[in-house]
C-alpha cells in the first residue's frame, strides 16, 4: 500500500522517526539536507528527480511493517520531502533497488514472508503496486539488469548467481544458476561487455553471453596480494574499482579488458578506524562510502581516478553516522544512515570545510598535534616558564610519594619486627609448656628456641635512596633551564 505525508502518522508507531528535517544543524555548507525515514535506507535509485530508497535495515530481517519503498523529492535538495512509501508485502527486508522508465526492481532479504526479486509499476507515483515478484531461498541481495533482453542476474542466497527472465513480468522464470566457490559480497555486470563480475577473498569474472550457461573466464587473489577483502564492487569502463578492509583499506583498482585482470592502482585510507563499505563511480571520480558503529570517523572520501595507476582523494566529508546506503547523481551524494538520508554537495572541492553539529550531537575536533620541545634559557616566555614549573612540580610529586611509600615500609617492617619478638614468658622448654621460665643459672638454654625475625632494611636507607634520585632529577632540571 502507498502511505503519505498526510496518512502516515496511522500506518506508524508514535515513536517512529517523523517525516521532518532533522534537527542536526546543517553548518557545513555542503550539507543540504537531512531526511529522517523510518527505516535507515540500504540502497538509492534516481530517476526524474525523485530518490528511490529502499528502506528496512541493513541485511536485516525486521518485522514491524516498514519495510518498503520510500520516495523523497530532492528538488530542491535544500527542502527534500517524503511524497510516498511502499510497504512490500510479506514484510520482507528490500536490499537494493533500480528504476528504469516506468518500472522499479528491488531485491528482497527474507524476512515473515520469503525474499527474491519484484518488480513494481512506478508510472503513478501515487499508486505503486507490484507487478511480479519470484521467490529465492535465503533472499536476494545485489542484482543487475539488461533491459533490452529482459534479463536479472541476482545474487542470491549466500554463494549463487540466479539468471531470470523477466519478460512476463507476472511469470518470472528461473534459467540459469551459477555456485560460487565461496560466500561474495561485491557483485556488478556490465550489458555492453556480456560480462558479470563478483569479490570477497578473490576477485572473479564471468561469461554472461549465453545466459543460461556463465562460465567463469578470469580472476584475481585479492586477499593474497592485498591481505584484504572486498566490501563493494563497481565496473566502469572496463575498470573495476573494490572498496576493500583487512590489512589495508581504501579502494583496489583492476583493469578488466581482458579476461585475465591486470592491477592498476590502489588508494590507502588515512582513516583506518572505519572501513570503506559501499562506493559510487562517475567517469573519472570514485566516492567511498565508510561505514562503522565502533568509531565516529565515517562519511565520504571524493577520489580522483583519471590516474587509474596513482588515485587521490580530493575532498572529504565526515560523518557521525556509518553508511549503509549510498548513490552520486550530479554531484549530489545521497547518504543513507541511522539519522536517515543525508544530502551532500561534493561538486567542488572543499577539503577544509569540517562539519560541526549541535553540542547534543557528534562534533568532531581536529586531530591532535604534539607539541614542539620547549627551548629554556634566562628571557623564557611566560608560556615555557609555565611547563618548567609544572614539570618542577610533577617532579616534587613523585619525590613526596617516594618518601611517603619509604616511610610507609618501614614503619610495616619495625611492626613485623615487633610482632614477632620473643619475650621472656613466651620461652618454653622442650615439652613446649610456656608455665616454665628459665632463670640465669638453669643450664636449660639449649632448649629455648627462638623464632628469627626478618631482617628488614633500615628506613634510613630507603630514605637516602629516594632523596638521592630526587635530588639528581632537579640537578638536571636546573642544568637544562641554565642552558
Amino acid at each position: 500500500m502507498l502511505i503519505t505525508q498526510s496518512n502516515y502518522q496511522a500506518h506508524v508507531p508514535p515513536d517512529s522517526p517523523k517525516l521532518r528535517q532533522s534537527h542536526r544543524q546543517l553548518t557545513d555548507p555542503r550539507l543540504r539536507s537531512v531526511l529522517s525515514l523510518p527505516k535507515f535506507p540500504s540502497n538509492f535509485a534516481y530517476d526524474k528527480e525523485l530518490l528511490f530508497a529502499v528502506s528496512g535495515g541493513w541485511g536485516t530481517s525486521q518485522t514491524d511493517g516498514h519495510q518498503g519503498l520510500v520516495m523523497v523529492n530532492v528538488t530542491p535538495p535544500t527542502d527534500a520531502n517524503v511524497v510516498g512509501i511502499y510497504n512490500t508485502p510479506g514484510n520482507t527486508s528490500p536490499q537494493f533497488v533500480k528504476v528504469i522508465d516506468e518500472s522499479t526492481y528491488m531485491t528482497l532479504g527474507h524476512g515473515v514472508g520469503p525474499g527474491g526479486f519484484e518488480i513494481v509499476n512506478s508510472s503513478d507515483r501515487t499508486a505503486l503496486h507490484r507487478i511480479g515478484f519470484y521467490a529465492i531461498p535465503n533472499g536476494a541481495r545485489r542484482f543487475e539488469i539488461n533491459e533490452n533482453t529482459k534479463v536479472a542476474y541476482i545474487q542470491g542466497g549466500f554463494n549463487q548467481i540466479y539468471t531470470l527472465d523477466f519478460t512476463t513480468p507476472d511469470a518470472m522464470q528461473m534459467i540459469g544458476t551459477y555456485i560460487a566457490d565461496e560466500f561474495f559480497v561485491g557483485f556488478s555486470a556490465t550489458t555492453a561487455t556480456n560480462r558479470a563480475y563478483y569479490c570477497r577473498k578473490n576477485f572473479v569474472s564471468l561469461d554472461t553471453s549465453i545466459p543460461t550457461n556463465l562460465n567463469e573466464i578470469g580472476s584475481y587473489p585479492l586477499q593474497n596480494q592485498t591481505g584484504s577483502t572486498c566490501t563493494d564492487l563497481k565496473v566502469l569502463n572496463n575498470m573495476a574499482y573494490m572498496t576493500i578492509t583487512g590489512d589495508k583499506r581504501g579502494v583496489f583498482i583492476l583493469e578488466v579488458s581482458q579476461n585475465t585482470p591486470d592491477k592498476r592502482g590502489m588508494y590507502i585510507s588515512p582513516t583506518q578506524r572505519a572501513f570503506p563499505r559501499t562506493l559510487d563511480c562517475i567517469p573519472g571520480v570514485c566516492y567511498i562510502g565508510y561505514g562503522s558503529s565502533y568509531t565516529t570517523e565515517n562519511g565520504v572520501d571524493k577520489l580522483d581516478v583519471t590516474n587509474s595507476d596513482a588515485p587521490t582523494r580530493v575532498d572529504h566529508y565526515m560523518d557521525k553516522f556509518p553508511t549503509y546506503g549510498f548513490l552520486e547523481q550530479n554531484g549530489l551524494v545521497y547518504l543513507g544512515t541511522e539519522e536517515g538520508v543525508s544530502i551532500i554537495d561534493m561538486r567542488a572541492p572543499n577539503p577544509t570545510a569540517v562539519p560541526t553539529f549541535s553540542p547534543t550531537s557528534f562534533a568532531p575536533s581536529p586531530s591532535p598535534t604534539r607539541l614542539p620541545r620547549p627551548s629554556y634559557h634566562p628571557t623564557a616566555s611566560p608560556t615555557s616558564e609555565l611547563l618548567l614549573t609544572s614539570q618542577t612540580g610533577m617532579i616534587l610529586s613523585v619525590f613526596g610519594g617516594m618518601v611517603g611509600l619509604s616511610l610507609l615500609m618501614a614503619l610495616y617492617g619495625r611492626y613485623e619486627t615487633s610482632r614477632n619478638r620473643i619475650y621472656p614468658s613466651q620461652i618454653s622448654d622442650s615439652s613446649g609448656d610456656t608455665s616454665v621460665v628459665p632463670q640465669p643459672n638453669q643450664s636449660r638454654r639449649s632448649t629455648v628456641r627462638r623464632p628469627v625475625a626478618p631482617v628488614q632494611a633500615p628506613v634510613e636507607d630507603s630514605i637516602t635512596s629516594a632523596v638521592g634520585q630526587a635530588t639528581r632529577w632537579i640537578t638536571q632540571l636546573s642544568r637544562t633551564r641554565s642552558s
